[in-house]
């Protein structure tokens, strides 16, 4: 259990009382209900390596803080659930609150100790780039991989133009429309056939920031007997998710 932090922290991150109780995350229990659990091809584009400034992008709604928190499942299987901190920035309005939460958690911390940090739908933070710059400038952060999502392309943009020569080996992601995951195998009888398929992704596609490109996903026929190829309703969307 990580100690000199509030409650407030402390319920973002129920695996400091241990690694057991990451399910019980409401992101994670709904996931694991789902009638068709997917996990997004996305999560490995995010690098883990120290120093990393990750920045993870899309529409809300669209998976960012289940990707996430499966990257935190992950992540507690080879780290101590202290290393991984995770706050979702609908609360704070302004960058010295962002500096403030930061801080809050680095000082349970030593310095040089590697920590994994999410800050999710960071947008809403006014200002939020000068409290990240400001940790990585005072070397708060050189053992750290830190993975702020936002809800467009062109934040991703500005971001990266504020962090030059800040984000180490950071990456840029972008998970799938929710609307994709329906089109694997289990899906409701609406969305099978070619025809279906194919309306449904164009429509997701136009949810998503930028242009993504219908060649991103194609279908898969699934084999018959004896390794024959035959004509399937379900399809496996290949590059955006995997079982």
């Amino acid at each position: 259990m990580i100690t000199g932090v509030s409650t407030s922290i402390e319920d973002f991150n129920p695996w400091w009382r241990g690694r057991k109780y990451a399910e019980e995350d409401p992101d994670i229990v709904k996931w694991r209900e789902m009638p068709v659990r997917s996990v997004p091809a996305e999560i490995k584009e995010i690098s883990l390596e120290p120093f990393s400034l990750n920045f993870l992008y899309g529409p809300r709604q669209v998976g960012k803080t289940t990707l996430v928190k499966l990257l935190v499942l992950r992540l507690l299987e080879r780290v101590e659930p202290e290393a991984v901190f995770y706050f979702s920035c609908d609360p704070l309005s302004d960058y010295e609150e962002l500096l403030e939460v930061l801080r809050e958690y680095l000082r349970a911390r030593r310095l040089g100790q590697p920590s994994y940090v999410f800050l999710d739908e960071v947008t809403f933070v006014r200002e939020w780039y000068r409290a990240v710059k400001h940790l990585i400038d005072a070397g708060r952060l050189r053992s750290s991989v830190v993975t702020v999502t936002g809800s467009s392309s062109l934040w991703v943009e500005r971001a990266a133009e504020t962090f030059p020569g800040r984000r180490g080996k950071g990456r840029d992601g972008a998970p799938a429309p929710a609307q994709l995951l329906r089109l694997r195998e289990g899906a409701p009888a609406r969305h099978r056939g070619e025809t279906g398929l194919v309306r449904e992704a164009r429509r997701a596609f136009r949810e998503l920031p930028g242009d993504r490109g219908a060649s991103r996903c194609r279908s898969t026929p699934a084999r018959g007997s004896g390794g024959s190829r035959r004509t399937s309703t379900s399809r496996t969307w290949t590059g955006w998710c995997t079982t």
